[in-house]
C-alpha cells in the first residue's frame, strides 16, 4: 500500500487487537469559521459523525432521554476536531439536558491524542474539564487525564494509528443544574502541546459493570483498603464476570483515594501498575503507567472531595483478555519510588463496554483458538504471526474469493477493497470528493493498514489495526 496521509478517521475496532484510534491529525488547517454544530438524542438514536460516509446505528453512549449537542473550534477531519491551536483557546463544547439534577455525574471520555501535526502513537495527556454555567463550580478548574493504552510512544508519523485514547471522572453536584442540564468544555493545558481531538460522540455516561469479588491485602481504615506499605507489596485485585467479549471497546474505570499533604496543592497525579489477566488461560498483560489523576484543586468542593483526595483513571483494554464465560483479573500495585499512597475499595474498578457504530461482522479479526497453531494454519495455506497492533500470533486464512469484483463487502469473504491512485486517496481525503466505483475481494480474511473500501459502489477509508 503507498504511503499516504490520513484524513479521515471511521472508529474502526477489532475485537481481538488492541484498540487504538486512526485520524491523522494533518499540518494542513480545515478549521471552520465559528463553532460547527450537530447534535443528538439517545431517544431517536446517536446520529453519524459529521461528513461521515455512511449510516450508522443508535448506541446507548448516554442514558436513555438525555439528549446532547456538540460544537468544537478546532480543526475538522471528517468528524474529528483537533484542539491544536498555539494559544490553548480553542474548545469542545457539550449542550445535554435531560441528566439527573443535584447528583455526581461520571463521565467516560473517548478522544484521540497525538504529539503533532502528522503525529506519532502512545501519547497521553491531562486536558481541563470548564464548567460554565455550574454557579457554584465557576473558577474552579477540573482535569481529567486522556490515557493512551500503548506502552511506547513513537513520535514518527503513524497514519493516525495509536491515537485512541479514554479518559473517566466523576462530575461534582452542582454540575449539572436543577433543570437536567449540563454544559462541559474541554480545553488543553497551556504547556502541554499534544493535539486533542473530539467529536459527538466523545461524552459519553453508560452502565457499568460491576466486579463480583474483591481481595486485598493492605490496611482497612474507615471503609477504604489502604495500599502504603514501604515494600510496595500491597496489592487488590477483582474479578468481573459476564463482561461481553465481543464489545468493540472496553473501557476500565478506576476510582481511587489519594493521600497528599495539604489543602491547595496542585491536581495530584501518580502512576500504578495495573494487570489484567484471563481468568481460564492465565494470559496476562501488564500496563505499568496506569495514571491515576486528582482533578481538582480544592478540598471544599460538596459531594466530591470532603477532605479527601479522590483520583481518576481509565484504560481502553484488549478484549482477549476477557475468557470464554465473561470472565476478567484485575490486580492493581503501587510503582516503587511513589511517595503517595492509595487506597481502594471493591467498587473502585468499574468496566463500561461499547458496540462502536462503524462495526461490520464480515470484516471482524478471526481470533485463533486454542486448537489453531503454527503448523495448521500453514497447512490451510494461512500465514502465522502478530496481526497490525494485536501482540498476539494469529492465523490470517486466504479468502477463497480474492481477485472478484465487487461493489460492497457484503459480497466478499473479507472486504471489497478499490484501486486508487495517491491522487485519487488525497481528493477524499482533503476534499471530500465521493469516488463511484467496483473493487475487487481482498486475498486476505483479515487486512490492517489504511484501505479504501467499497460500500454500495462508493469508496470510504478506514483505517484497521
Amino acid at each position: 500500500m503507498q504511503k499516504i496521509f490520513t484524513y479521515i478517521f471511521i472508529l474502526f475496532i477489532t475485537t481481538s487487537a488492541s484498540c487504538n484510534g486512526h485520524s491523522n491529525d494533518t499540518g494542513e488547517s480545515q478549521k471552520p469559521p465559528g463553532l460547527t454544530q450537530v447534535s443528538t438524542s439517545t431517544a431517536q438514536g446517536i446520529s453519524t459523525s459529521i461528513q461521515s460516509l455512511a449510516t450508522q446505528p443508535a448506541q446507548p453512549y448516554l442514558p436513555s432521554g438525555v439528549e446532547c449537542s456538540y460544537s468544537s473550534q478546532g480543526s475538522n477531519f471528517s468528524g474529528w476536531y483537533w484542539l491544536r491551536d498555539t494559544e490553548y483557546s480553542d474548545t469542545a463544547e457539550w449542550r445535554c439536558k435531560g441528566f439527573l439534577a443535584n447528583e455526581q455525574l461520571p463521565i467516560t471520555l473517548v478522544t484521540l491524542v497525538t504529539n503533532q501535526a502528522n503525529g506519532g502513537s502512545g501519547y497521553s495527556v491531562p486536558v481541563n474539564l470548564v464548567l460554565p454555567q455550574a454557579n457554584n463550580l465557576q473558577g474552579i478548574n477540573f482535569q481529567v487525564y486522556l490515557q493512551n493504552p500503548f506502552q511506547q510512544q513513537d513520535p514518527n508519523n503513524s497514519q493516525g494509528v495509536g491515537y485512541l485514547t479514554s479518559g473517566y471522572t466523576i462530575l461534582p453536584i452542582g454540575a449539572v443544574n436543577s433543570n437536567g442540564e449540563l454544559v462541559l468544555n474541554i480545553k488543553r493545558i497551556p504547556g502541554y502541546d499534544h493535539h486533542v481531538a473530539t467529536n459527538i460522540d466523545t461524552l459519553r455516561n453508560a452502565s457499568t459493570v460491576n466486579s463480583l469479588s474483591f481481595r486485598f491485602n493492605g490496611l482497612l481504615t474507615s471503609g477504604w483498603n489502604w495500599m502504603n506499605d514501604d515494600n510496595y507489596q500491597d496489592s487488590a485485585k477483582w474479578e468481573f464476570h459476564h463482561l461481553d467479549k465481543n464489545a468493540s471497546i472496553s473501557i476500565l474505570e478506576l476510582k481511587l483515594q489519594m493521600k497528599r499533604e495539604a489543602k491547595g496543592n496542585p491536581p495530584l497525579i501518580t502512576p500504578v501498575k495495573l494487570i489484567l489477566t484471563n481468568s481460564t488461560s492465565g494470559l496476562s498483560q501488564e500496563f505499568n503507567n496506569l495514571m491515576i489523576l486528582n482533578p481538582i484543586t480544592e478540598n471544599s468542593i460538596a459531594g466530591i472531595a470532603n477532605g479527601d483526595t479522590p483520583g481518576f483513571g481509565s484504560l481502553i483494554f484488549p478484549t482477549d483478555l476477557i475468557d470464554s464465560s465473561g470472565r476478567l483479573g484485575i490486580e492493581i500495585n503501587r510503582l516503587p519510588n511513589q511517595s503517595i499512597s492509595l487506597a481502594v475499595a471493591q467498587d473502585s474498578v468499574q468496566i463500561v463496554q461499547f458496540k462502536e457504530m462503524q462495526i461490520n461482522p464480515a470484516t471482524q479479526t478471526i481470533t485463533a483458538t486454542p486448537e489453531m497453531n503454527q503448523a495448521l494454519c500453514e497447512s490451510m495455506g494461512g500465514r502465522w504471526g502478530q496481526i497490525g497492533l494485536s501482540p498476539k500470533e494469529e492465523c490470517n486464512l486466504p479468502t477463497k474469493d480474492a481477485d472478484k469484483l465487487c461493489s460492497d463487502s457484503s459480497q466478499c469473504e473479507s472486504m471489497c477493497i478499490a484501486e486508487l491512485s495517491e491522487e485519487e486517496m488525497n481528493r477524499v481525503f482533503r476534499e471530500g470528493a465521493v469516488i463511484k466505483t467496483d473493487g475487487k475481494c481482498a486475498a486476505w480474511k483479515i487486512v490492517v493498514g489504511c484501505i479504501p473500501i467499497v460500500k454500495n459502489g462508493i469508496v470510504q477509508i478506514i483505517c484497521i489495526d
